[in-house]
């Protein structure tokens, strides 16, 4: 399908869900993973890489290289379930939680019951029970799923914003508390796309 660029994106939109098998991941997996991601950014699309932490299962997790894949333009998904199992998947998910390496949390729902059944609510708990702030988790589990569907750029994971920043806006002008680590660059990724 590739060859023939055939993609299929959600809604109409820019992006387009990448998912790989992880049945045969081996030592060379990630020699040409980025191949395919490549291919489609260079048509203007913005690949979403699907459940990225079910790709590495050792305790290998290569943060630099999802940091690659983002720079370059991706977005990066983790399954709700992963986060609810006891496994290396909730492992690597809460570290690239931590890192700020997600985009977005969504189930891999396949059915209404049994195995992979809609948890987000179930997740979303999970993760405030945690010490995840609700803002921050609003833009993984809501905010930018939504701009997804809207074909809009997505808000940056900065969840250090929400835990210290207040902005006042008078007159157009931006004012940042003076106890703010913010300045005008910060807060422009915060409104991107808009």
């Amino acid at each position: 399908r590739m060859k023939a660029h055939l993609y299929l994106p959600i809604e109409n939109t820019d992006y387009v869900l990448c998912e790989y098998n992880v049945k045969h991941v081996d030592h060379n997996y990630f020699d040409h993973f980025d191949e395919y991601l490549i291919s489609l950014l260079s048509r203007g699309y913005k690949p979403i890489v699907a459940h990225i932490e079910r790709y590495y299962q050792n305790h290998n997790l290569d943060i630099d290289f999802i940091k690659y894949l983002i720079e370059m333009g991706c977005v990066i998904q983790v399954n709700s379930s992963s986060l609810l199992t006891n496994s290396i998947y909730r492992t690597n998910a809460m570290r690239l939680l931590d890192h700020q390496l997600v985009h977005v949390i969504a189930s891999d729902t396949h059915r209404a019951h049994k195995s992979r059944y809609p948890n987000l609510d179930e997740c979303y708990c999970f993760l405030t029970q945690c010490g995840f702030d609700q803002n921050y988790l609003n833009i993984l589990f809501y905010d930018n799923p939504k701009r997804i569907i809207e074909n809009q750029f997505l808000t940056q994971n900065r969840k250090d914003l929400f835990l210290k920043t207040v902005v006042l806006k008078f007159d157009e002008e931006l004012y940042f508390n003076e106890k703010s680590s913010l300045n005008q660059s910060d807060f422009d990724i915060l409104i991107e796309g808009k």
